[in-house]
């Protein structure tokens, strides 16, 4: 389901490449020419979002026509990791309405320290 944390791996999970989150899933034909089993009449074609971009060239790069893997980040489910992108999403987000909900949930002002008032606090501690 759109949203969820994927892991995106190569030559059959051996290598992991990169965690993603998932955008969207769509069915889509299979290519003019390219092997389509009887019982597969399409494809599925997930649409992610990386942290980094995937590595095409150089030593161990990744090929395009590769086989990839792509299993549930079990990691990303915990509530840690739901915290973290919530946290994320939060701040990512340029819409108005993110906007507001940013300024009732996390108090982005600098610290303000009342002089007056801790001076009273220790004032009252030490004549008691």
């Amino acid at each position: 389901r759109p949203g969820a944390r994927l892991v995106l791996s190569r030559q059959h999970g051996e290598i992991v490449v990169t965690r993603v989150v998932l955008v969207s899933i769509t069915e889509a034909a299979a290519p003019p020419g390219s092997f389509d089993p009887p019982a597969a009449s399409g494809r599925v074609v997930l649409e992610v979002e990386t942290e980094r971009l995937v590595r095409m060239q150089g030593p161990g790069a990744a090929s395009p026509s590769e086989l990839w893997r792509v299993d549930r980040d079990d990691g990303g489910g915990t509530m840690s990791g739901r915290l973290r992108a919530s946290v994320i999403n939060a701040f990512a987000s340029k819409e108005p309405r993110a906007q507001a909900l940013r300024r009732r949930v996390f108090d982005l002002e600098p610290p303000r320290f009342d002089f007056a008032a801790a001076a009273a606090a220790m004032e009252s501690l030490s004549s008691g």
